[in-house]
């Protein structure tokens, strides 16, 4: 080759290199590979079905550096995933990945294919020591019907410290069928999250999401925020997943049913400190959610943190616990704010200072607040479902709202017992002006069904006598409705024995005999039959702590059942419903009906003698497209909430 030919294919070279770095997109060669500052705007064609602005199969050393933008806008009908920068290479496990720098957008609309948009994918992919992502800004966006968007996709990889450079650094995932700030999931890890404004809007949305053996270092100066049609949660951990503490974060999130945080599957979370949580739901809303599955937790609050919840349609849960093992409430100091109803299927404890606003307790297994604690409120606290007790040394603080300061007002309604020393009860009591009370005394009252705590606010004449009074009533302790079902000598006693006593048998014929159903209508379509059943699960199991077992376990093997079917949408309109009844002996049938398929459960929970684990066992028909099946099962709900066993024996089949 003479001379001048060697010089022209230089320069053609040179320029084809100038093009695809500077004009078009970036493809590493090697771990070696640098990718020069420019914008990057298109997508690198390999005709493959999964494509990238910039791909690296190799795990680059150098990283992605400060003068590197990604800025691609486009459309198609063929691309399943739509990257912004891609490191994975397929069979392959990639390590030793540099330092990022994101400035990424990716902005999509599918006319076929998922369309599924990520601003950095990893998958099987690890940064090197000391690597990690310094975000400026990371924007996914999918226009496409079943299509998802995430901000950072990290599955089976590993990730340094997730950090902002700028005070208005941001991860953004928007549009599609489900959308995620951070995606992080199959035994997936980044070290912390920092100095950043995460947020994701849509159908179903979700701003941080871990799940599988997944977890997150810890979580510091973040706002968290999550707005959806359907489902919102801010914070999502499920399967044995973790995050470190969290510090200065707020999380608000917004939908027909909002969450704030929730946690499910033997998941830990470290503390909440300097946190501000918000859910706002139309049908539903909870700060805080602990799933069914959930083992014994301790929630631990620092640095006045706060937790709310607002619902225009439903109920709001500052907190809502489903799981029937123990929910402690740990507090430093400082006072931390629940607003909202605080509800717990399993032991409720209070080890702190907590302030009460349009709050309600439901306690299916009893409460303690404990000694050094303090409860605040306004107007009277209602607590339902099991016994409440107050440690000696816990205190109380309420505001009164009614303007009379003469008489005697409820501070306390429970529908059960109300355990308390009142001479070891630190109380103070406030005017509807805010202004201390002095000279009031408590006592407590039993009336059919539960009791009262009141608080006696005498004209100063008659304060002694009236003391004197509510004296004989300070060690009194309520009973419940069965206890109160003894003989008494007195007639008034008699009467309200007579009372109880009628309460009694009432609850137990109920328990013999007792239906629920339910059903919810899919909004938009593109809900699938796992959402939907879980919808209808929770509706129906709120309205009834008896139908916990059966129902969830239930709903369990029909989500099984379900298999590939289970993530496809139903359609606009599709209706998903529950009906179960209860009998004696523990029997109970339950039925599903759920994208034209119908589960009919029938069989009989039984806690075997010596034991503590309810057993369910019976068999299931399966209709669909006019055709049915029978299957036996067998399974054991722990102590922990999990079902286990899994059980199924074929037992024919038929039309």
């Amino acid at each position: 080759m003479n001379k001048k030919i060697r010089m022209a294919v230089t320069v053609l070279v040179a320029c084809f290199a100038l093009c695809d770095s500077f004009g078009n997109s970036f493809v590493a060669e090697s771990a070696d590979s640098v990718v020069p500052a420019g914008v990057y705007s298109d997508l690198y064609d390999d005709r493959r079905a999964n494509q990238a602005v910039i791909l690296d199969e190799y795990g680059m050393a150098a990283g992605i550096g400060s003068g590197v933008s990604v800025d691609y806008r486009g459309s198609g009908s063929s691309l399943n995933e739509i990257n912004g920068v891609r490191i994975y290479k397929r069979n392959t496990s990639i390590s030793g990945v540099g330092s990022i720098f994101a400035d990424i957008s990716v902005d999509y609309e599918a006319s076929g294919g998922s369309g599924n948009v990520s601003g950095i994918f990893l998958r099987k992919a690890s940064q090197a020591d000391g690597a990690g992502v310094m975000v400026e800004n990371i924007s996914a966006v999918a226009r496409a019907a079943f299509g998802s968007s995430y901000g950072i996709f990290n599955y089976t990889s590993s990730l340094g410290n997730v950090e902002g450079v700028s005070a208005s650094s941001k991860i953004s995932a928007s549009g599609g069928n489900e959308s995620y700030g951070i995606y992080n999931v199959i035994r997936s890890r980044i070290g912390s999250l920092g100095n950043l404004e995460i947020s994701a809007d849509g159908n179903s949305v979700y701003g941080i999401y871990v799940q599988n053996e997944s977890e997150i270092g810890g979580m510091s100066d973040l706002k968290i925020s999550a707005t959806a049609k359907r489902d919102a949660y801010g914070i999502y951990l499920f399967d044995s997943s973790r995050i470190g503490n969290l510090s200065g974060v707020s999380v608000s999130v917004s939908g027909a049913e909002a969450v704030g945080i929730s946690k499910d599957d033997s998941c830990s979370i470290g503390e909440l400190s300097g946190v501000r949580i918000y859910a706002s739901g139309a049908e539903y809303a909870a700060g805080i959610q602990l799933g069914y599955y959930s083992e014994a937790t301790t929630l631990s609050f620092k640095n006045s943190s706060s937790v709310r919840a607002s619902s225009s349609g439903g109920t709001a849960y500052a907190i809502d616990s489903y799981s029937s093992n123990s929910l402690t409430l740990k507090g430093d100091s400082t006072v931390h704010t629940l607003e909202g109803v605080v509800d717990s299927a399993g032991e409720l404890i209070i080890d702190g200072s907590f302030a009460l606003e349009n709050s309600a307790f439901g306690v299916e297994s009893g409460m303690t607040v404990k000694g050094g604690s303090m409860l605040s409120w306004e107007g009277v606290l209602e607590i339902s479902g099991g016994r409440a007790e107050f440690e000696d040394g816990a205190k109380i603080s309420v505001k009164l709202d009614v303007p009379e300061l003469l008489g005697e007002y409820a501070i306390i309604s429970s529908d059960s017992e109300i355990a308390v020393a009142l001479s070891g009860l630190d109380f103070e009591i406030f005017n509807s002006e805010g202004e201390l009370i002095d000279g009031v005394s408590l006592a407590l009252r039993e009336r059919p069904g539960g009791g009262e705590m009141l608080v006696a606010i005498p004209e100063p004449a008659a304060f002694a006598a009236a003391f004197g009074i509510f004296a004989a009533f300070a060690a009194a302790v309520l009973r419940r409705r069965k206890r109160a079902c003894r003989a008494g000598a007195l007639g008034v006693l008699a009467l309200a024995a007579l009372l109880a006593l009628a309460g009694c048998a009432g609850t137990e014929a109920a328990a013999r005999g007792k239906s629920a159903s339910v059903s919810v209508v899919c909004r938009d379509g593109f809900s699938g039959a796992r959402a939907e059943i879980a919808r209808a699960e929770r509706k129906l199991v709120k309205g009834g702590a008896e139908f916990r077992n059966p129902v969830s376990v239930c709903c369990i093997m029909a989500r099984t059942l379900l298999e590939k079917r289970l993530m496809e949408p139903l359609g606009e309109g599709a209706e998903t419903s529950i009906a179960a009844d209860l009998g004696a002996g523990g029997a109970f049938r339950v039925r599903i009906s759920c994208g034209g398929e119908v589960f009919d459960f029938e069989g009989t929970e039984n806690t075997p003698e010596g034991g503590d684990t309810p057993k369910l066992e019976g068999a299931v028909k399966i209709s669909r497209n006019g055709k049915s099946e029978i299957r036996k099962f067998d399974f054991v709900v722990r102590r922990d909430g999990i079902a286990v066993g899994d059980h199924w024996i074929d037992a024919g089949a038929g039309k």
